[in-house]
């Protein structure tokens, strides 16, 4: 009988050799191990996991150290998504069959979703010692050795092996020398795979990633073109294709590609929102408008539909608030909305609302610079001084050589003359690292005015109003240091091309009539 469930079950006839093994365990050989084991089996591949379980049970109450049983309960455990059971019935087969190679695999495999990476590790080095090289087991071993200790872990491991003829390692050797910002090494190892004809899409799509990322378009268009002939049913390839083709200024060509996505994926938000902003960049503003909002109101949780209406409307309009109002209605969790209404109200001088907001988006997660600044900003106007300091420091804890923090704080002092040596030596920073910037030329004159070395801060404002010509602050600074040094004309001609920039500016013109005396 048992051999007549074997036949069948070649033939496909599942059912047939279930009925017909069922009446064998009944009947005929109830302590039949193989019966057992095929009976199981065949329940898993017929989607009844309790009943295979239960038989493959039962076959190794019969026989414990059956290595096949074992093998048998750690896959339909697993398939069951019961991780830690499925790993201890593997653990029993490596006890008894330590050779097996592919349970050892699957074992590491599950002793990381156990959250047991080392485990994992040491059995993956084990395979290897008992096996020689596996592919598989290289790359896995790599990209635990990448997670556990880093991507130099990593490299220095598979630089021990030899890669020639192995693609999809000297592409994983690629990506861990790119996280290393190792660039050049990358391009040049994808490179050398890539001119090969038979290299994979992945190559060529990894290498055309690479160099868009270091300045190369032209070189990625002609890789990301390839990765897409080798890959056609990828779209992702395509979508990263047609934004090297916008990047490269061939926006019409890039316009195509994506609305031949659209078309295809039509209940795909991504190649919606990407056409969205395609169609705005190319100032198609009434198609833009149309792909935003189809797939805002499709799938309201999209940010970037919402982020793509609000900007076509200008984020500091009515109607730009308007939609972020909307947009953080219905994803209130969503920091870049809050932080982006927070900048917008700034602007209408809501400084109490605008500190709130940006506020609730550092809260919500996006600590950045970008948005520490824009903090820092906020809480100057408000007159806190103290609050703004720390946000700009923490600015400089993101970006250690943000020139735009160090002058805000520097300014911040100096304007209202405090804490002038700090002032004076992150001014002077900042100019060092960006000496052509008038603004914080301006910074620097002015520090040293309040400093009281006029000399110094008239040649630094010279320098400030030769570099930016049309800030009306620079000029009506550099009158104020010409006044002090008795220059009365040079001092009332530079106030008046403060007033020509800012007319509204009374408190320069009642200084003008003064000089006027």
């Amino acid at each position: 009988m048992y051999a007549s469930a074997l036949l069948l079950e070649r033939e496909g006839k599942t059912v047939e050799a279930i009925d017909l093994l069922e009446t064998l365990t009944a009947f005929g050989d109830p302590r039949s191990v193989e019966a057992h084991i095929l009976l199981s089996r065949l329940y898993g591949r017929a989607g009844r996991g309790e009943r295979a379980l239960e038989r493959v049970r039962i076959a190794l109450a019969l026989d414990p150290e059956n290595a096949e049983a074992l093998r048998l309960q750690g896959n339909l455990l697993l398939s069951m998504s019961r991780a830690a059971p499925a790993a201890h019935a593997y653990r029993k087969v490596l006890a008894i069959e330590p050779g097996d190679a592919t349970t050892r695999i699957r074992l590491a495999d599950l002793e990381v979703g156990l959250g047991h990476p080392d485990r994992a590790l040491d059995l993956l080095r084990e395979a290897e010692a008992r096996h020689g090289f596996s592919p598989e087991i290289a790359r896995r071993r790599a990209e635990l050795l990448a997670d556990l200790r880093g991507p130099d872990a990593a490299l220095a491991y598979l630089d021990g092996l030899d890669l020639r003829a192995r693609p999809a390692l000297t592409l994983q050797r690629a990506t861990h020398l790119a996280a290393l910002s190792r660039y050049a090494e990358a391009i040049a190892a994808l490179q050398r795979i890539a001119a090969d004809s038979t290299a994979g899409y992945r190559v060529h799509d990894e290498l055309a990633q690479l160099l868009m990322a270091t300045g190369d378009p032209d070189a990625a268009l002609v890789h990301f073109e390839r990765a897409a002939e080798l890959a056609p049913e990828r779209p992702t390839i395509r979508l990263r294709l047609a934004m090297a083709l916008a990047d490269a200024g061939r926006l019409d060509e890039a316009h195509v590609l994506l609305t031949e996505l659209h078309h295809q994926h039509p209940a795909h938000p991504r190649y919606r929102a990407a056409l969205g902003a395609l169609a705005a960049e190319m100032e198609l503003f009434d198609e833009a408008r149309h792909h935003f909002r189809e797939v805002a109101r499709r799938h309201p949780t999209h940010t970037d539909a919402w982020i793509g209406l609000a900007a076509i409307e200008g984020t500091e309009s009515a109607a730009g608030r308007a939609i972020l109002e909307r947009a953080i209605a219905l994803n209130p969790q969503a920091p870049i909305l809050s932080f982006l209404l927070g900048a917008a109200v700034r602007h209408h001088q809501q400084l109490e609302r605008g500190e709130a907001l940006v506020s609730r988006a550092i809260e919500l997660g996006l600590d950045d610079a970008e948005a520490w600044f824009e903090l820092g900003a906020i809480r100057e106007l408000r007159g806190d001084v103290d609050g703004a300091r720390d946000a700009f420091l923490r600015v400089l804890e993101h970006e250690p050589d943000n020139a735009s923090a160090m002058n805000y704080i520097g300014y911040m002092y100096a304007d209202r003359g405090i804490r002038l040596t700090e002032s004076r030596r992150l001014i002077e920073r900042a100019c060092a690292l960006e000496p052509d910037n008038g603004y914080f030329v301006d910074s620097l004159g002015w520090v040293y005015f309040r400093l009281g070395e006029t000399e110094r801060a008239r040649v630094e404002l010279e320098r400030a109003s030769d570099l930016s010509r049309d800030d009306p602050v620079i000029f009506e600074h550099l009158g104020d240091v010409l006044r002090q040094l008795g220059e009365s004309e040079a001092a009332a001609a530079a106030y008046r091309r403060s007033l020509d920039l800012d007319p509204d500016n009374r408190a320069l013109i009642e200084r003008l009539n003064e000089l006027a005396w």
